[in-house]
């Protein structure tokens, strides 16, 4: 069982339609070279294409800007690369003890490993975490897992 969120602070907007605007606390002056330069583009550029920029902070956008031929309603594939964008943020606001109950990960695991068959193995692993996800209020938790390897 998932354990219940918590409600989100009064006040903060949640986007239905549209995302309601704040204002970008940032210098511009900084800021708007480094954007123009990551729309720019072209084959010799190491940043490549850049086709939109969003940006929301605490449930308000904050700045957009978007390439020629792309806007709002244009739908971007992102496959993996927003899932290891936001996996890497998480990881670097875990690593600084940044999130709200941050705690260290401790694992201990023991693994057997057998060959059930010359072209088979199966192995047999347990794993015991504490603050798993480097969450405090979770765990501890047990993991079993069981592995085979086949050669054909």
């Amino acid at each position: 069982m998932l354990p219940t969120l918590p409600a989100q602070p009064a006040g903060t907007p949640w986007p239905t339609e549209e995302w309601p605007e704040g204002r970008l606390e940032a210098d511009r002056e900084r800021l708007d070279p480094l954007i123009a330069r990551a729309f720019a583009g072209g084959e010799e550029d190491a940043l490549g294409e850049t086709h939109a920029l969003v940006a929301v902070h605490r449930g308000r956008l904050v700045a957009e800007h978007y390439a020629n031929s792309f806007g709002p309603d244009v739908t971007y594939p992102s496959w993996s690369k927003a899932k290891s964008v936001t996996q890497a943020l998480v990881g670097i606001l875990a690593g600084d003890g940044q999130l709200l109950h941050s705690g260290p990960e401790q694992i201990i695991e023991t693994y057997y490993s057998f060959a059930a068959f010359s072209f088979a193995a199966l192995s047999l692993d347990y794993q015991f975490i504490v603050n798993p996800a480097y969450n405090r209020d979770r765990g501890p938790v047990s993991v079993f897992g069981v592995r085979t390897h086949i050669e054909f």
